[in-house]
């Protein structure tokens, strides 16, 4: 069930399938120059993620949280990671184990983002052809790291 994008805009075949759901992106490859490049959740399988919510970067510059706020510094080989409480409409982004700002999806603490309604897409979007390539996760058997206690992958497989 993973999906890998090399150009444009890719989005998951279904919302989150569970009210706790986790999922994956993998930075597999990105090229430098002024290439932005956005992955997040999108309430919809035609908005692109830039309008959204997520993660915006430039390759190997700083990032910025979509709709607001700083993000790290991030690489090809890097593991974006969402966990959605679609209940308490809050979302936590990290990056390769670590969640963003100090978050705990399991406890509950510092969402990155708050204010989500409904089901969510993970969806990737990339300004320019050949800019690089990222990977989905949804299932466990794909997961680089376990969902955080209380949640289940993207598909509920």
């Amino acid at each position: 069930m993973s999906t890998t994008i090399e150009i444009g805009v890719a989005w998951t075949t279904l919302p989150n399938q569970l009210p706790y759901a986790y999922a994956e992106v993998s930075i597999d490859a990105f090229s430098g120059g002024n290439n932005q490049f956005y992955i997040g959740l999108t309430p919809d399988n035609t908005t692109p993620p830039d309008e959204g919510y997520g993660i915006q970067f430039v390759p190997g510059g700083d990032s910025a949280l979509i709709p607001g706020g700083t993000g790290p510094q991030l690489n090809a080989g890097d593991v974006i990671q969402f966990a959605l409480d679609q209940a308490g409409g809050n979302l936590w982004i990290g990056q390769n184990g670590t969640w963003i700002g100090g978050g705990d999806p399991a406890a509950g603490s510092s969402p990155s983002l708050t204010g989500l309604s409904g089901a969510y897409y993970v969806a990737a979007q990339m300004s320019f052809s050949n800019a690089g390539a990222v990977t989905g996760a949804f299932t466990l058997a794909e997961l680089s790291y376990a969902p955080p206690s209380g949640f289940s992958s993207w598909s509920g497989s």
